[in-house]
């Protein structure tokens, strides 16, 4: 009778272990896509806005971290039966999955939000309902951010080197380069 307690034990304590890691690489996934997304981002939009809605996110982030952390490690005050302390295991196996849960629906809410204000935006600019069909067709130079973001000419337009400059006046008269 032990021994099935025990193997019982070890097994729903293997499924704990499988479940918090499975959720952890979940969220872990996420974050790191969606800093991923963030950076490029911020290569081709409004650099400040993004700038901060990062370090907010890492800060919710580590912060939803440290919660699970001490709750995940949180020792028991006295001795307890064996059936007390796989209750207690799975109490705070749920606990992390909660947190864990939560900080993913957080994430993508705030990716959601982010991306909606965004595009929100895009349309009531002037010319933003041209400059957003633009984009989708992927023809031409559009507002910050060209073909889709991946326009030829860099934005901000750099100052053209004289070298530049003259190799286009030669384009434009037919001369040869």
């Amino acid at each position: 009778m032990v021994v099935v307690v025990v193997q019982g034990c070890a097994a729903a304590h293997l499924l704990v272990v499988v479940g918090v890691a499975v959720v952890a690489v979940v969220a872990v996934v996420v974050v790191v896509v969606m800093v991923v997304v963030m950076v490029v981002v911020v290569v081709v939009v409004e650099m400040v806005v993004v700038v901060v809605v990062v370090v907010v996110m890492v800060v919710v982030v580590v912060v939803v971290v440290v919660v699970v952390v001490v709750v995940g490690t949180r020792k028991t005050d006295r001795d307890r039966s064996l059936v007390s302390q796989v209750d207690d295991v799975v109490w705070r196996t749920h606990t992390q999955h909660c947190l864990l849960l939560l900080l993913l629906l957080l994430l993508l809410w705030w990716w959601w939000w982010w991306w909606v204000a965004h595009s929100v935006g895009r349309f009531l600019r002037p010319g933003g309902v041209t400059e957003v069909l633009r984009d989708l067709r992927g023809g031409g130079q559009t507002g910050r951010t060209g073909t889709g973001g991946l326009s030829a000419s860099p934005w901000p337009p750099h100052r053209a080197t004289s070298r530049q400059s003259e190799n286009v006046r030669q384009c434009d008269t037919g001369t040869q380069i």
